[in-house]
């Protein structure tokens, strides 16, 4: 989901820097929650991920 946002919303309209940056998001997301929704991530999974 967030990569498909990237692509039509974002991406078009930033730098290469910006670019990277979301690439690189979008894998931390992708290792951690795999393809849930936004709506299905737990706060103690989110709180997880960030310790």
């Amino acid at each position: 989901m967030f990569l498909r946002w990237h692509k039509i919303f974002r991406e078009p309209r930033i730098t290469d820097g910006a670019k990277q940056k979301y690439t690189y998001t979008a894998k931390i997301i992708t290792k951690y929650f795999g393809n849930q929704k936004l709506s299905e991530i737990t706060t103690t999974e989110y709180q997880q991920v960030l310790k």
